[in-house]
């Protein structure tokens, strides 16, 4: 078994045992202990291995809540869906925090309700409200355990611009967009539980590098975004392809 082989399954039982396992703390195992909703207070019995290896019915008080970001966490998972649905009894759950519409200076957490012995999964959660009132909103229906899928920023942004430069590329988008295009600007409050959010002057120093490198080289004034990726030095490539993800997507 290579390493990542390896990782890949060290991850998946590391979830089945932190998150299945009965009698584990929870970051918000305060929840309400009695659900007013008669639907959330009749849970199904979650299958869990004790120690001796029986096989035992308890009853499941917990959602289960995994997100995940672009190239960080998406296979794994897929992986832990797969293995979640054909080893316990959990129901996979709706689709949950939909996209904000628009950023306001008064954010707020985006409408969800989790309820016990579900498993909810969310990729690019666009989540601006600040850390206690999020647990609130969580917290609301039924207690949660969540896995957070986190990757360096760095490792991340040289995978985005190597992936999308592949030949042929894997993503069609990529011939005919506009990186620069949607440059969004922080409408939002500045401070978000106690740390500092992106200035103004953040963006748009990222959109004057990202104007300053598109369409503006010999050779590619009409060219588009896939062609830069492909032509550009690799440092180039890389400062434009992270200033897409980060104003654009």
């Amino acid at each position: 078994m290579d390493s990542r082989k390896a990782l890949q399954a060290v991850t998946l039982l590391s979830f089945i045992y932190i998150m299945l396992a009965p009698n584990r703390s929870s970051l918000y195992a305060s929840g309400p202990s009695r659900w007013q909703d008669e639907e959330l207070s009749s849970t199904i019995p979650a299958t869990n291995v004790n120690s001796t290896g029986i096989v035992e019915e308890t009853e499941d008080e917990y959602a289960y809540l995994i997100l995940q970001y672009h190239k960080t966490g998406w296979l794994m998972t897929k992986k832990i869906k797969s293995a979640v649905s054909s080893l316990t009894t959990i129901r996979p759950g709706n689709k949950v925090f939909n996209r904000m519409s628009r950023y306001s200076d008064k954010p707020e957490c985006p409408p969800v309700r989790l309820r016990p012995h579900m498993l909810y999964i969310r990729s690019n959660p666009s989540l601006f409200c600040d850390a206690t009132s999020l647990a609130d909103t969580l917290s609301a229906h039924a207690k949660v355990k969540i896995l957070h899928f986190v990757r360096s920023p760095f490792s991340l942004a040289v995978s985005n611009y190597l992936y999308h430069r592949q030949d042929p590329t894997p993503e069609e988008w990529v011939h005919d967009a506009n990186p620069c295009a949607g440059l969004i600007s922080s409408t939002f409050r500045n401070e978000t539980s106690g740390y500092s959010i992106m200035s103004d002057n953040d963006f748009w120093t990222m959109g004057n590098i990202c104007r300053s490198l598109f369409k503006t080289r010999p050779g590619l004034e009409d060219k588009g975004y896939y062609e830069h990726l492909l032509r550009l030095p690799p440092e180039e490539g890389l400062e434009l392809a992270t200033c897409h993800i980060v104003i654009a997507s």
